[in-house]
């Protein structure tokens, strides 16, 4: 049987790491996924992406490999697709682009993880998926301003 449910809720994933507030931490694996994506744009991101996801998913046992290798491989093609332009916005609408694009990570991985199962999605939306947006946004914020990643 299928044991993922909205009791069990918020739920770990296999890539969220060991800090966390009422079970929900932040993804460093998604803040990762971003950088390489900015970085070295949508190839690297892409292979990075899938290779990790599919690591995490096999060290972890997830209940559906490989979504995390499809989740990341999102992220990063949507992170490259800023590669050397996100500096040309201001910073508070650089920092908008990023929230949207970890919330994307997490829309569709919470969306596909609980395909099948009898959730709403307002309780979905407000009890994970935004506040692991947020908690990811709020530690990527924090390493790229301590880092200075994307100044030139």
């Amino acid at each position: 049987g299928d044991h993922r449910d909205l009791h069990s809720f918020p739920t770990r994933r296999s890539s969220d790491l060991v800090i966390s507030l009422g079970g929900i931490g932040p993804n460093f694996l998604i803040i990762l996924i971003i950088a390489v994506g900015l970085e070295y744009g949508a190839i690297v991101a892409l292979w990075a992406a899938f290779v990790l996801g599919l690591l995490i998913d096999s060290l972890t046992a997830a209940n559906l490999f490989g979504l995390s290798s499809f989740s990341l491989a999102i992220t990063g093609y949507l992170a490259a697709q800023f590669k050397g332009h996100l500096n040309r916005f201001a910073p508070i609408f650089q920092y908008c682009i990023l929230l949207l694009v970890v919330f994307v990570f997490y829309l569709e991985n919470d969306f596909i993880y609980h395909q099948g199962l009898n959730w709403r999605f307002l309780t979905l939306l407000w009890s994970h998926i935004i506040p692991a947006t947020l908690y990811t946004f709020i530690a990527l914020f924090f390493l790229f301003s301590v880092t200075h990643f994307g100044e030139d």
